[in-house]
């Protein structure tokens, strides 16, 4: 999964807090849902800049090969 995405665990966090909204079909289970979904959706941003500082080239053409979410 890692080759095609660089963030397989948020895609699947994500996929599960959509389902948890589906199911619970109420309005704060959408807000809260919706809430969760920013944060994994912002945290590869705050991750990248210390992964490239750490693996310097070898993150880089990962990331040239992988996408960051799909």
């Amino acid at each position: 999964m890692c080759r095609y995405s660089c963030n397989p665990q948020y895609v699947a966090d994500i996929t599960m807090i959509v389902g948890w909204i589906v199911l619970c079909a109420s309005a704060v289970a959408a807000l809260v849902g919706s809430a969760g979904i920013v944060v994994l959706i912002a945290a590869p941003f705050a991750e990248e800049p210390w992964l490239e500082e750490q693996y310097g080239s070898a993150f880089k053409d990962y990331e040239a090969k992988a996408r960051r979410f799909f």
